[in-house]
């Protein structure tokens, strides 16, 4: 058997009727700016470039990933065997991201 819920402190309320019925004023969030680094876009366009940089960054990660992520004749990726996924699936296209970091490093 469980023991009897006890309220926190003297002044806290024991029944749902006894707690205020409507809430206090919430304040408004702190306005950001809207700049594209907080955005959808923005954010996922920052991920792409850095896991393009990430597979640049390891010897011939552009190849093996490109060589697994292929175009298959029914223009679907064939390294993407758990759900069908049209090609260029992310993987290619981060690895064909990479492949030009790494041909044009400037």
């Amino acid at each position: 058997m469980r023991p009897p819920l006890t309220p926190v402190g003297a002044d806290a309320p024991t029944l749902r009727a006894d707690r205020p019925t409507t809430p206090g004023p919430t304040p408004p969030p702190p306005a950001a700016p809207m700049t594209d680094h907080n955005s959808a876009s923005g954010a996922r366009k920052n991920c792409i470039d850095t896991a393009a940089e990430f597979i640049a960054a390891q010897p011939g990660g552009a190849a093996r990933t490109l060589t697994r992520h292929r175009r298959r004749p029914d223009g679907r990726c064939s390294g993407c065997v758990a759900t069908p996924t049209p090609w260029p699936c992310t993987a290619a296209t981060i690895a064909r991201l990479a492949d030009r970091i790494t041909k044009d490093p400037a």
